[in-house]
């Protein structure tokens, strides 16, 4: 009886868990997105929120590493170091490193989510 219960129990503890990754990761990746077009919209270079942006990536990276391939966290992590250089150094190429960053962790973040096509 102990087996059948485990039986039944334990796929419903892995969905969940597979679904409140997904979740994580969406909703992490959605807000540096949102964060980076914010910065996007400005006229001046604004190093403030890039900091930030760095530093609360450097919080989340730790259990993202986990969730998503070592090479992606590595990359993000350079774009948005690119992104507080270029704004401290007011480069002309700062919305350029913006939209290169911005465009990829897009690239990840959709290519990180739940869908039939993604389990199959």
């Amino acid at each position: 009886m102990k087996r059948l219960v485990t039986a039944i129990i334990l796929p419903f503890i892995c969905l969940a868990i597979a679904v409140g990754s997904a979740v994580y990761t969406d909703r992490t990746l959605t807000g540096s997105i949102e964060k980076i077009e914010i910065m996007e919209n400005s006229d001046e270079f604004d190093v403030k929120n890039a900091q930030e942006l760095f530093e609360k990536w450097e919080k989340d990276k730790k259990l993202l590493a986990i969730l998503l391939k070592h090479e992606d966290v590595d990359e993000i992590e350079m774009q948005l170091n690119s992104v507080v250089y270029a704004a401290k150094t007011e480069s002309e190429d700062y919305k350029d490193v913006l939209d290169e960053a911005r465009g990829f962790i897009t690239g990840v973040r959709d290519g990180e989510k739940l869908s039939v096509q993604s389990i199959f």
